[in-house]
């Protein structure tokens, strides 16, 4: 019986080491997984900011160019009127 009851402590132990080290590895891959998860969530955002960022500019861009048109169409309307005005003048 005193060997049984080895065998069966020495089987106990095996039993607990071995979840325990379980445990550990499970512990260990979450954190990793964890981390990796971490890592992509950041470069995600950043690569979403810079997007944003750059739709920005582009906006800024498009409305720059629309006020330059609707300026020059402005002044284009403001120098045919001024034309128009100088030869009146000079008829008379």
């Amino acid at each position: 019986m005193e060997a049984q009851d080895k065998l069966d402590n020495q089987e106990d132990d095996f039993r607990k080491f071995f979840d325990q080290e379980r445990q550990k590895l499970i512990q260990s891959y979450h954190e990793k997984l964890h981390n990796q998860l971490q890592t992509q969530t950041e470069l995600i955002n950043e690569r979403l900011k810079e997007e944003v960022i750059a739709q920005g500019v582009e906006l800024q861009r498009r409305w720059i160019r629309d006020i330059k048109v609707r300026v020059d169409q402005e002044r284009g309307g403001r120098l045919g009127k001024l034309e128009e005005l100088a030869s009146h003048l000079k008829r008379l």
